[in-house]
């Protein structure tokens, strides 16, 4: 397995990417914690509590963002790793990751300015995983095992969230059949009978 040495990376960005990587999971549980708490609210469907979870889920947001941008440097060191391995590795693989988390930036504070749905967000997050998966893999030769698997299985974890929003759109929109509609038969009136013809010529007779 290929290191680093120690000296090197003390002096470089590598330090700075793990303390922000260390931060953006601290606003990450923070966040969840509000989710979590702004959920347990929604469900006792009290309307005195709804400017309090209106405001839970904004923050739950806030969290997003600070978690997501605190993650953008450590998507240019995995880069940079992942190029030292194989030099071969386009700047597209980085565009993917850096788009994919400034997307969910966006949609995050679109969102606490009512503009665009509370779970548009999820939709960048299922890329960013498909990229973290990615890169993981190209890296399993310089992360150890562990880490490697653990990238794996949050790349994964974030692919599932960012189907959420297709899946509940599935259940919401019912689905079209066609439905054959029975052929129209034509009502033919029965032929008039001389009997019917001198019926209705009396009445008009006495109605006159």
């Amino acid at each position: 397995m290929t290191t680093l040495p120690a000296a090197t990376i003390a002096g470089s960005p590598y330090r700075s990417a793990g303390w922000a990587a260390i931060t953006s999971g601290v606003f990450g549980i923070m966040a969840f914690g509000v989710l979590f708490l702004a959920v347990n609210l929604m469900f006792q469907k009290r309307p005195e509590l709804f400017g309090l979870m209106d405001l839970m889920f904004k923050t739950h947001h806030v969290g997003i963002i600070l978690q997501y941008v605190f993650l953008i440097p450590v998507a240019f060191v995995l880069h940079t790793l992942a190029r030292q391995q194989f030099p071969g590795l386009s700047r597209a693989t980085l565009a993917v990751g850096v788009v994919s988390l400034s997307l969910i930036v966006l949609c995050a504070l679109l969102f606490i300015v009512n503009v665009v749905a509370d779970d548009l967000y999820t939709v960048p997050q299922g890329v960013l995983g498909v990229w973290l998966m990615v890169v993981s893999r190209r890296l399993s030769s310089v992360l150890p095992r562990g880490l490697m698997r653990f990238g794996m299985v949050v790349g994964f974890g974030l692919l599932l969230v960012g189907t959420f929003p297709w899946r509940t759109a599935s259940l919401l929109i019912p689905s079209v059949s066609v439905v054959r509609c029975p052929p129209i038969i034509p009502i033919r009136r029965p032929p008039r009978t001389p009997l019917s013809i001198s019926s209705s010529t009396s009445v008009r007779f006495w109605a006159s």
